[in-house]
């Protein structure tokens, strides 16, 4: 790929690739805002791509190949993709989706950077929401549709405030003053080969930071003045305690290095979110950030689409919807939801054949601990069919669960079963959530 910067004070005619990724439609979306031409190709075109229609963005439209300077590209497309082919034929300048980030993040004062395995995009979300409220310059480039400042908000070019993915070693190229690390967990390991060098590559994306936070569980990770948060280790520089966990909100104290402590509440009913939102506010406080600006800032966020999102009803029955595709995080969504005391039913699609054949014992144990289990085919996304990392063979291997095949039955299988639990769970990063979407909201 071509990595030669790219002049913010010229404008280009720029295509994407897959264009209906969420940080490929951010992307678009920002240098469509900054007067450049844009348009792009996905297979799928959705509520996403018909957004970016609305902002003069053409779609699938192959007359726009000619005219193209820049060729944007999703990790996802592979090197036989057609429309590949005929940009490089064309000898058309191309970057990768990751390359581009790095470029337009370059041109701001500073960098915050949000890292990790799981709880990027809601703690991303969470920052971007305390920066909006105490005014600040600032761009939010957010891996998840937020209920209020969807996917890239716009607000100024001080400070550029980024979800950093590990995926096939993206995060390598970002570079951050403030570099947020909240997790690392056995993900992605296809683009490292062992847990150890995933490892190595958040440290290493934390030492080229001024200021590196990290959870203190994975203190070992970052650089010996990473500055610490916990929900519960008092050893961390920031931890919550005296925490509150309602049906409705979730509150607590932050006790701070200097020796303060503030409470703060958040609309959320799931721990992970207190980690979340802590970190939020190491973030933010390490900005300089008023205790009273953080507190109406995190109120301020209502959520994230697909993450702890209620979909509607059908009949009697409330569908939620979670992106969890990873067994910690399915683990959380499942806790939370055992704590309720609530008879419901759980709808899982798991997320790549390499994930589920890599991590299938820990999917097992963890989606065994639900209720009434409903197990879909595996969304391939990239990926070629494995029986060894397919919903068929997850299924088998718990008992009592049952296996529906595609994720389109779930248009007759939810009606069904509605009348039957008061509360069903969606949980998954592939399609099935699109079709019960559909289903709810009659799209």
């Amino acid at each position: 790929m071509n990595t030669k910067m790219l002049n913010k004070n010229i404008k280009l005619s720029y295509c994407f690739l897959g264009i209906g990724g969420i940080s490929m439609s951010a992307l678009a979306l920002f240098l469509r805002l900054k007067g450049n031409k844009v348009s792009g190709f996905d297979r799928h075109e959705s509520e996403i791509t018909d957004n970016l229609k609305t902002k003069g963005i053409k779609i699938n439209d192959l007359s726009v190949i000619e005219n193209c300077d820049v060729a944007v590209v999703s990790s996802a497309i592979q090197r036989d993709d057609p429309i590949l082919k005929n940009f490089i034929q064309k000898s058309k300048k191309i970057v990768t989706r990751s390359e581009l980030l790095k470029q337009i993040s370059q041109d701001f004062k500073l960098r915050i950077g949000v890292a990790g395995t799981h709880g990027k995009t809601t703690t991303t979300a969470m920052i971007a929401h305390i920066l909006n409220s105490a005014s600040l310059s600032f761009t939010a480039h957010i891996g998840g549709l937020d209920s209020e400042l969807g996917n890239m908000f716009v607000k100024g070019e001080e400070i550029f405030l980024s979800e950093v993915c590990e995926y096939k070693k993206n995060i390598s190229l970002f570079d951050s003053e403030i570099a947020l690390l909240l997790n690392c967990a056995n993900d992605h390991i296809e683009s490292y080969g062992s847990i150890n060098l995933l490892k190595k590559e958040f440290s290493s994306y934390l030492e080229r930071s001024s200021k590196a936070i990290v959870d203190y569980d994975y203190l070992d990770i970052g650089p010996k003045n990473s500055i610490t948060f916990s929900m519960q280790n008092t050893l961390a520089n920031y931890y919550a305690s005296d925490i509150i966990l309602d049906s409705n909100f979730i509150e607590y104290t932050v006790n701070q290095p200097i020796g303060g402590y503030f409470r703060v509440k958040i609309n959320s009913i799931y721990p992970h979110d207190i980690k979340n939102s802590l970190a939020s506010i190491v973030v933010a406080r390490e900005l300089g950030i008023d205790e009273e600006i953080i507190k109406i800032g995190l109120l301020s966020f209502k959520g994230v689409k697909r993450r702890s999102e209620t979909l509607g009803k059908i009949n009697n029955s409330i569908i939620f919807a979670d992106y969890a595709h990873h067994p910690e995080q399915v683990k959380n969504t499942i806790e939370a939801l055992n704590k309720k005391g609530q008879k419901y039913a759980l709808f899982f699609q798991s997320h790549t054949f390499s994930r589920t054949k890599m991590l299938i014992n820990d999917f097992v144990r963890e989606l065994s601990k639900a209720q009434n289990l409903f197990i879909f085919d595996t969304y391939g996304a990239r990926e070629k069919f494995d029986y060894l990392g397919s919903g068929k063979l997850l299924s088998e291997m718990i008992k009592g669960s049952v296996y529906c095949g595609a994720p389109e039955n779930a248009r007759t299988l939810l009606p069904s079963l509605s009348e039957k639990y008061p509360l069903i769970a969606v949980l998954g990063a592939g399609d099935l959530y699109d079709y019960c979407d559909e289903l709810i909201n009659k799209k």
